[in-house]
């Protein structure tokens, strides 16, 4: 006996069908995605046996041992430690007293992270340690670190007051680049290398104090730093890179008399435009002090404001401008002689000492 099933019957079974289909399709990511989030781990074991403990009510990470913690790549291949799974949560790091350092990525990208928390017994914080961590504010530095690495805190945009240890000897590159709300960093005299970039696009900074022993303005170092007016050169530099004041609010420069040379460096950065000085739409003046300029690379005072004006040593004049004008230098923008100072009255020495004469007073 043949059944005729009419257009209504199956509609209805045809509802019913795809009701079934979503209900099992509900359970099956329920499933999927529910337990995950109860089977987060809230305390483990790094790779060099360092434990660490989230706290879900105070949103704190933890860490305790007696050497550095792992180090890892976060390349999308490589597993990623165990802890990193609070990254879009974690607001406080705590790292207790025991642990040495800090060699690379551990906290990068932990996007809500606000504080951190370091014993003295760091030694040094490696690369990309806190790259991309937008919400940090604040972080004490141990007065025992020796060396910031690459990108330490490149995009850490609310990082407000740093304070560099007196035992730094090397800040990596890029390590504040895009620190946008630091206003002021003193360097310690010990520091004799700061890496290309290190404080590139903080626009909010207006002072800084570089060491007294260092030798190289590495490429891009104060790119974009739109509020930063003015800078002091140690006159133990050497050598000034490729786009190292780029975009900068500099309204005057003073060259060293130990500047020997302009040039690209390795090159590892792609610019817009080469210029050392190029974009710094307050610049005025630049004098250079140096008489033994001897490479200017191409390019280097290309883009320079037309209203700037370089003083150079008397006896370099015909020399350096010729330089300066195949390294790019607008022909509207003067190039001058340093003018001497003038000096009034007599100079006194204790070598040999001026008698003051009496006064005569002339008759009537």
């Amino acid at each position: 006996m043949e059944i005729v099933w009419g257009d209504e019957l199956k509609e209805q079974i045809c509802r019913k069908i795809i009701m079934v289909f979503l209900l099992f399709g509900s359970l099956v990511f329920l499933n999927i995605n529910m337990p995950q989030a109860k089977q987060k781990p809230i305390s483990g074991e790094d790779y060099n046996g360092n434990r660490w403990v989230y706290d879900r009510e105070t949103k704190t990470l933890t860490f305790s041992g007696t050497t550095d913690l792992e180090e890892f790549e976060l390349d999308g291949h490589s597993p990623e430690p165990k802890w990193w799974c609070w990254n879009d949560e974690a607001e406080h790091l705590v790292i207790e007293s025991g642990i040495t350092g800090l060699p690379g990525e551990e906290f990068l990208d932990f996007y809500k992270l606000k504080t951190v928390e370091l014993p003295d017994t760091v030694t040094y914080i490696g690369h990309c340690v806190f790259d991309n961590c937008r919400e940090l504010k604040t972080i004490n530095m141990p007065k025992n670190i020796i060396s910031i690495g690459n990108n330490a805190f490149i995009s850490c945009h609310n990082l407000q007051d740093i304070s560099i240890p007196e035992k730094v000897t090397t800040i990596g590159e890029g390590a504040f680049c895009g620190c946008k709300n630091i206003k002021k960093i003193e360097i310690p005299e010990k520091v004799t290398k700061i890496g290309a970039l290190a404080f590139a696009e903080c626009e909010n900074l207006e002072v800084i104090k570089l060491p007294k022993d260092l030798t190289v303005i590495e490429e891009g170092l104060f790119r974009n730093c739109k509020k930063l007016l003015k800078v002091i050169l140690p006159t133990s530099v050497k050598k000034i890179q490729i786009a190292a004041f780029l975009g900068s609010g500099i309204t005057s420069m003073e060259i060293p008399e130990n500047v020997i040379s302009f040039y690209k460096g390795k090159g590892m950065y792609e610019y817009d435009t080469n210029g050392i000085f190029q974009k710094c739409k307050n610049l005025k003046v630049i004098t250079i002090k140096s008489k033994n300029l001897n490479h200017i690379y191409k390019d280097a005072f290309s883009g320079l404001n037309k209203n700037t004006v370089i003083k150079v040593p008397k006896s370099c004049l015909k020399k350096y401008k010729k330089m300066f004008r195949k390294a790019g230098l607008d022909k509207k923008v003067k190039v001058k002689a340093i003018s001497g100072k003038k000096k009034f009255g007599p100079i006194i020495s204790e070598d040999c000492p001026v008698t003051k004469a009496p006064v005569r007073i002339s008759g009537r």
